[in-house]
């Protein structure tokens, strides 16, 4: 492999804490396509559950790089606003001036789960790869809001709410994926055969991410699965897909 040259997985653009929560498992990876890339994904805990950040900055290299950083920066800023739709606004007014002048944008995902409930809230600007898939197999794509954030000014996001039951994964992967499937629907088959079949979430994230270890993948890949616990049965009816 040439000095140049990414890795097949990377962590440096993930959240540094092993951050735990009763009943749940949460892992995530990220490969860049360049030495430093645009996605990261980003999770901290809160008193009730944990708040999980997923973007992709328009671009390559260090510009992108630099984008989702201050994206990151700013997510977290606005972490204690209780509104999940009102923190969304004040981070993508926020970030508007620096993406204009960098004729750039992000698609984002960003969700709060209450842990007791395993009802997650989330706002997804453009994102549009977020997958519910629930214990025997099932898969819902969870459908964006609106456009990435900078892509046009004042622009609005409703927040939505999904239920993790015991067994059901949220699995939010970035778009360097789809590039070895003809369709999304193609895609969120393989994603969500990929969460059922496998033993943790953090197994799910390794596996997709040696599934986009192909010449065809050039852009940057990011898997994060959030997952309920349960004891796993050890068959499961045929995937059945739906959208939003």
């Amino acid at each position: 492999m040439s000095a140049s040259a990414p890795p097949r997985s990377s962590r440096t653009s993930s959240p540094r804490d092993n951050l735990r929560v009763r009943d749940y498992e949460l892992a995530g990876r990220f490969r860049p396509s360049r030495s430093v890339g645009g996605d990261f994904y980003d999770w901290y805990g809160t008193p009730d559950g944990l708040h999980l950040t997923v973007a992709d900055a328009m671009g390559k290299g260090m510009g992108a790089a630099l984008v989702a950083a201050t994206v990151r920066a700013i997510m977290r800023s606005v972490a204690p606003q209780p509104s999940i739709e009102t923190a969304f606004a004040t981070a993508a007014r926020a970030t508007e001036a620096d993406l204009e002048q960098t004729s750039s944008f992000v698609t984002l995902f960003h969700g709060r789960l209450d842990a007791a409930t395993g009802v997650v809230g989330y706002v997804d600007a453009g994102h549009g790869l977020a997958l519910h898939v629930t214990a025997d197999g099932n898969v819902t794509r969870l459908k964006s809001a609106g456009p990435p954030v900078g892509a046009w000014p004042d622009q609005a996001w409703a927040a939505d709410t999904v239920e993790l039951g015991p067994g059901d994964s949220l699995a939010i992967v970035s778009d360097g994926l789809l590039d070895i499937y003809e369709t999304v629907e193609q895609f969120t088959a393989a994603v969500a055969g990929v969460i059922t079949a496998a033993r943790s979430a953090e197994a799910a994230c390794a596996v997709l991410l040696d599934m986009a270890d192909v010449p065809e993948v050039a852009d940057d890949v990011t898997a994060v699965v959030l997952r309920r616990t349960q004891d796993r049965p050890e068959q499961h009816a045929r995937p059945q897909t739906t959208d939003r």
